[in-house]
């Protein structure tokens, strides 16, 4: 074969490995930065407490530490979390029945039209709930309607009263009135009469009116609660 088409590699000469050494050492030798930067390095790894230069961590473990290192802790501690604790004693015998004897005052005096006994409420059936259930729908709705009647700006402007002790006593008096059924005309011109005065100058023809939107207002929420 023709010696102009040997590989490169084969023309070159090889160098012994003694002179490999030699010239690696002297170039260490030559330079000190690279004499100290492998001194350093060497220095810096663990030893082991036999003297020896123990073995080197794994990648993972060094990443594990120093993201444990560097994590940040948050403020909210989610085991600290208080449970706000039942303060009325429930599971008491003795405040179960004066709730209970409470909870039937209040349906007697609301014209309850069910028979109901403190018996029957420490164990309620399904239709003894639904039945105060309803009954307390339709008081509220009441409540609100004739409030809303009575002065509109309890729901839409303000929640504030201008003379609450007024508002309070007209309110009551619808109330009683619509509980109990009766008409007293003479006793509600009394009533209003009174407000509108300490109010108002006296004016009949407004008392007038106001008392027959009430009375109009009630007949339509019976009409609509049927």
């Amino acid at each position: 074969m023709n010696q102009g088409y040997l590989c490169k590699s084969e023309s070159k000469s090889k160098i012994p490995m003694s002179r490999l050494t030699t010239g690696r050492n002297s170039l260490q030798c030559q330079i000190p930065a690279m004499k100290s930067r492998r001194s350093s390095s060497a220095d810096s790894r663990p030893r082991s407490s036999g003297g020896g230069i123990s073995k080197p961590r794994c990648m993972s473990e060094e990443r594990k530490s120093v993201f444990n290192n560097n994590r940040r802790k948050s403020s909210i501690n989610i085991n600290e979390c208080k449970v706000l604790k039942e303060q009325r004693p429930l599971s008491d015998r003795g405040y179960q029945k004066k709730k209970i004897m409470e909870l039937i005052d209040f349906l007697n005096e609301t014209s309850f039209k069910h028979q109901i006994t403190p018996t029957k409420l420490m164990q309620p059936s399904k239709k003894d709930f639904e039945n105060i259930f309803e009954h307390l729908d339709h008081f509220l709705n009441l409540i609100m309607y004739l409030l809303f009647e009575v002065d509109q700006k309890t729901f839409f402007q303000s929640v504030e009263c201008e003379n609450p002790q007024e508002f309070t006593i007209l309110l009551n008096y619808i109330f009683n009135a619509y509980r109990s059924g009766a008409d007293d005309e003479e006793k509600e011109f009394a009533v209003f009469k009174s407000i509108i005065k300490k109010r108002f100058p006296c004016d009949f023809e407004d008392l007038e009116e106001k008392n027959a939107q009430l009375n109009m207002a009630l007949e339509q929420y019976e009409k609509r609660s049927e």
